[in-house]
């Protein structure tokens, strides 16, 4: 065989190979139409995302999945939800789904990667799994970016309104100095007690027993604050776990024997965790040069 004959016979394999892996002419509007409809149901995963609203989520989740999986991914969404990344939500349906190819249409299932943007402008990818049944597409599963601890969060509105009051009590108990408000408002005894902070070596020879938190309120009675966060302004939250939040506040002061134009910062941290009947204080902490092992 001639060396055209080779190359002939090379290029007519690509080419068949080609229009295997493309779409069949006659095909072409049964798979717009699978684009559509994928189209359409990332559009209502975006707003449940958008939304953080599990409510908004089932719908477009497939039918007759486990509850186990179903809560999974609500959670999974309400986490997302309350970081500032998710914040304005809003996919590319389109985009996403041109890339559904024949071959995945036929197959019944996709796993594709959903371009994304914020209300800040910046853009994001994440990962959603579809399955076709019955001849209409279905979210089987999906992966957004989790808080880690310590992330700053924006929870949703109802939860910041009930824990707001509450917030904005402990804040003037403590300006007002009365430590012992704040030591009884701890519901648990053994959470009016923090481990100290120490190295490993600290801890094998020498450990340090709890501090008391009425230790940690004593102190704090005898700093000299430099300004004092105004309850009514907006509230500060981090991520420290599933379920549980803190409303943090960074107070600058001095103290007896420290340089006054360089005041140290006092991290006040009132941690609350969820609870069937809502939101309830967990913690209350203080930490910064002036508190011991903080």
């Amino acid at each position: 065989m001639s060396k055209r004959m080779v190359f002939v016979a090379v290029l007519l394999g690509l080419l068949v190979a080609a229009g295997c892996a493309g779409t069949p002419r006659q095909h072409e509007p049964e798979l717009e139409a699978a684009r559509a409809g994928v189209a359409e149901l990332l559009e209502g995963f975006g707003e449940a995302v958008a939304a953080g609203s599990p409510q908004q989520l089932r719908p477009v989740l497939l039918p007759r999945m486990p509850s186990s999986q179903v809560g999974r991914l609500a959670f999974m969404l309400e986490q997302a939800s309350w970081l500032e990344l998710y914040s304005g939500y809003t996919v590319e349906a389109e985009s996403a789904a041109a890339r559904l190819s024949w071959r995945d249409s036929q197959r019944g299932e996709v796993r594709l990667k959903v371009p994304a943007s914020n209300d800040m402008g910046q853009r994001l990818t994440d990962e959603v799994e579809l399955v076709q049944v019955r001849g209409e597409w279905w979210i089987r599963d999906f992966e957004l970016v989790q808080p880690r601890p310590e992330d700053p969060v924006l929870p949703p509105e109802e939860v910041r309104d009930s824990l707001r009051p509450r917030v904005q009590e402990l804040m003037e108990s403590l300006a007002a100095g009365h430590i012992g408000d704040i030591y009884y408002a701890v519901p648990e005894e053994s959470y009016r007690y923090r481990r100290p902070k120490q190295s490993w070596w600290q801890r094998l020879t020498r450990p340090a027993q709890p501090v008391s938190l009425l230790t940690d309120l004593e102190i704090f009675r005898r700093l000299d604050f430099m300004s004092w966060p105004d309850p009514s302004e907006p509230i500060d939250y981090i991520y420290l776990g599933p379920g549980n939040i803190a409303a943090v506040y960074e107070i600058p002061y001095n103290w007896p024997g420290k340089d006054p134009s360089r005041p140290e910062y006092m991290d006040l941290r009132f941690i609350f965790t969820r609870r069937p009947e809502g939101w309830k204080l967990l913690v209350v902490r203080m930490s910064g040069a002036a508190f011991p092992h903080s």
